[in-house]
């Protein structure tokens, strides 16, 4: 069967070789058409050879329709390329489906008649298989349709596309074109500004020697000038320092004469006090004069005794005066000093017994506790202890108390 059905040997059995192998094992009446028949009066099911008719086929035809197919999407495809409208798709022939020639019947076998439901069934299986068809078609010319429209789309996106392309170029090229004449207008600008550039520095050039040599002879000007002025100076100091010299010469004179007169007046005066000195030194007032000295030095070293004295006395006051108010501070001291150990150790003995109160105390607050606790286990129990006999006594069916 395979081998009939792939009369080429290319190895593939497309739809029109399956038809032609299916209508010649129907025509031949053999083996498998009987059970096709047989199933289709027993169960109800359909007979796939009751869909094809009974005109010979052909195995070349697979291969024309394939051919038919590649030649229509040739032909459609370089005219949405192009912008046209798609061809039509052609129409494929449609089949006509015939019942097959029923085998005779032998007397001695049975053939069942179809019941009204089997009969139904088959009525029903038939609309649903054209409505499937039809669906099919539907679907398939739906199918066509938007991958036309899918192309033709896809056509107009590469047309723009395109468009955008070569619009992009062309504004490369302007942009490009652009730049280069801005940059012809810039070097032709940059070489004027040279050029100004070159003959501004050159007038610059020529003020500033202009001006040096303006500077140079304002220089030479002023030069000649400040020694003029130097030269006058120098003779107007030289006539003042004659002057100042001469004034100087008298003023010395006159100094000399002033030191002259000076210093006789000083030997004059000293001669005076000399003579006054040796008049109040003479031995009788010098007499005097050391007795009167001597009472004096008496006197004060009286004076001085009789303070050191009073002073000593005064210490003598203020040592003893101190020593009792140290032994008074001391005797004080000594009884602060009782009065705190008296203090600490009262304390001592008050936190002492604060202490074993506070024991005492936690001593009962602790055995409280033990026997709230102890009393807080008894109630736990005996409620567990009741639980368990009325768990235990309504299991069992025991009396409860």
């Amino acid at each position: 069967m395979m081998k009939e059905a792939d009369p080429d040997g290319s190895g593939e059995i497309d739809r029109a070789e399956f038809e032609a192998a299916l209508r010649s094992q129907a025509s031949q009446s053999s083996d498998l058409g009987t059970v096709f028949s047989q199933a289709e009066s027993l169960f109800g099911w359909l007979n796939p050879g009751s869909w094809f008719g009974k005109q010979a086929s052909d195995p070349s035809a697979g291969r024309a329709n394939r051919a038919s197919k590649k030649s229509t999407v040739a032909t459609t495809t370089p005219a949405l390329r192009n912008g046209l409208p798609p061809s039509p798709k052609p129409q494929q022939p449609q089949l006509e489906f015939s019942k097959p020639a029923t085998p005779p019947i032998s007397p001695t076998k049975r053939v069942p008649f179809p019941s009204p439901r089997i009969t139904q069934m088959k009525a029903s299986q038939r609309a649903h298989q054209e409505d499937n068809l039809d669906k099919g078609k539907e679907m398939r010319l739906s199918n066509d349709a938007w991958k036309h429209f899918h192309n033709a789309q896809k056509e107009h996106f590469l047309y723009h596309q395109r468009r955008k392309i070569r619009h992009s170029h062309s504004q490369e090229m302007d942009a490009a074109m652009a730049v280069e004449t801005l940059k012809s207008l810039k070097r032709e600008d940059g070489k004027d500004m040279r050029s100004d550039f070159e003959d501004a520095w050159l007038g610059e050039l020529d003020k500033k020697r202009a001006h040096a040599a303006k500077g140079r002879e304002r220089v030479l000007e002023a030069k000649a000038a400040k020694e003029v002025k130097v030269h006058e100076r120098m003779i107007w100091k030289s006539d003042k320092a004659a002057e100042a010299s001469a004034i100087a010469k008298i003023e010395r004179a006159k100094r000399r004469e002033w030191t002259k007169a000076t210093q006789r007046a000083e030997m004059k005066a000293a001669k005076a006090f000399t003579a006054r000195v040796r008049h109040e030194t003479r031995p009788a007032v010098r007499q005097e004069g050391r007795n009167m000295f001597q009472m004096q030095r008496d006197a004060i070293v009286a004076g001085e005794r009789a303070r050191q004295k009073h002073d000593r006395r005064q210490i003598e006051s203020t040592k003893k005066q101190f020593l009792s108010d140290h032994s008074s501070l001391r005797e004080e001291v000594q009884r602060l000093d009782a009065v705190a150990k008296a203090a600490r150790g009262q304390l001592a003995e008050v936190r002492t017994h604060a202490a074993d109160d506070f024991r005492f105390k936690m001593s009962k607050e602790r055995e409280r506790k033990r026997q709230v606790y102890a009393a807080i286990d008894h109630h736990k129990k005996s409620a567990h202890d009741a639980i368990f006999d009325w768990n235990t006594a309504s299991v069992f069916g025991y009396p409860q108390c």
